[in-house]
């Protein structure tokens, strides 16, 4: 094989001719020279489109950002008023608790019930836990079972779980305002209020002298003078433990009320209820009459808290009206 090529080139225009000569060696560098132009020049080619493919991507995502950006600052926004809300929420039930628990104490020391039974300290227990439990460490993000971006989603998840918590504490707290209420209007129903018949007392609470024997002695109830028939009504919510005939009371009625309260009706001319009845606060149980020994038609009306007598003025309160439906 030859090492050499002859180029001959002629012109159109003269006979002139002239001849180059072409090594081997010589064409094998043209050809890889070529080869490696060509290279370059599509790798440049390719590498600039992927540049502007990513640029294009660039500018997508970037705008993404920005319109997430937007709604989580509205979203946040949002938030912050619900948080806000959720706060004076809280203000509010607050003041209420505290209000029926001043409410109730008053109302149990003045009609000289004193402490309550152990559910009260039940109640406490739970608010107690309640609030502790509301403030154990909250972690939002696993709360979600979400992934996000530190910089977009993090504040925002972040508030998410602030109200999330709030949210849960106030759950807490109304379902124990809930059973609290709940208990304490079990006891506010439980305390003889106000007068059982319409009348005024003749006949006060405490030692006198007996109008049969002129011996002084204990009255331990008081009085309450009114017209045969007149409607007696249950001072409170209770059942009646005993309806009929007691020596010197005539037709005589027992109604017991829970927290150890017991309620007495002498004198009566008819009951309306009987032994195991259930009454509520306002029934109509008997009506005013001159059975057993009596000077006239008058209500005997005793209160007795864990077997002994109390004064049944200070269970009248305010009011000088029967309980009526």
């Amino acid at each position: 094989m030859a090492d050499k090529y002859l180029v001959m080139l002629f012109s159109q225009s003269s006979n002139d001719m002239k001849k180059i000569v072409l090594t081997k060696w010589f064409l094998r560098v043209c050809l890889v020279c070529s080869c490696l132009m060509v290279g370059s020049s599509v790798y440049f080619v390719c590498d600039y489109l992927a540049m502007r493919q990513m640029k294009v991507e660039y500018l997508v995502a970037l705008k993404e950002k920005e319109h997430l950006e937007s709604e989580a600052k509205h979203v946040s926004n949002h938030l912050e008023m619900a948080k806000e809300k959720l706060k004076k929420l809280d203000d509010h039930m607050s003041m209420l608790q505290d209000l029926t628990t001043i409410h109730v104490s008053d109302i149990s020391k003045k009609a000289g019930v004193g402490p309550l039974t152990e559910d009260e300290d039940m109640i406490k227990t739970q608010q107690t836990l309640g609030v502790a439990a509301g403030r154990e460490s909250y972690d939002s993000s696993s709360a979600l079972g979400l992934s996000y971006d530190d910089f977009v989603f993090k504040p925002l998840m972040q508030k998410i779980g602030e109200v999330e918590q709030l949210a849960g504490m106030q759950n807490r707290a109304l379902q124990a305002l809930l059973i609290n209420l709940k208990q304490k209007r079990h006891l506010i129903f439980s305390i003889p209020v106000g007068k059982p018949v319409e009348g005024w007392i003749a006949s006060a609470y405490g030692m006198r002298i007996s109008p049969f024997t002129g011996e002084k002695g204990m009255h331990y109830g008081i009085d309450i003078a009114a017209p045969v028939g007149s409607p007696i009504y249950a001072p409170a919510d209770g059942v009646v433990i005993f309806s009929g005939s007691k020596s010197g009371f005539g037709r005589f009625l027992m109604i017991a009320h829970d927290h150890g309260i017991v309620t007495k009706y002498g004198h009566n001319a008819e009951l309306f209820v009987k032994t195991g009845e259930q009454v509520k606060r306002g029934d109509p149980i008997a009506a005013v009459g001159v059975t057993g020994r009596t000077t006239g038609p008058h209500l005997h009306y005793e209160i007795w808290v864990n077997g002994k007598p109390q004064n049944p003025k200070r269970f009248l309160l305010l009011t000088d009206m029967p309980w009526v439906l």
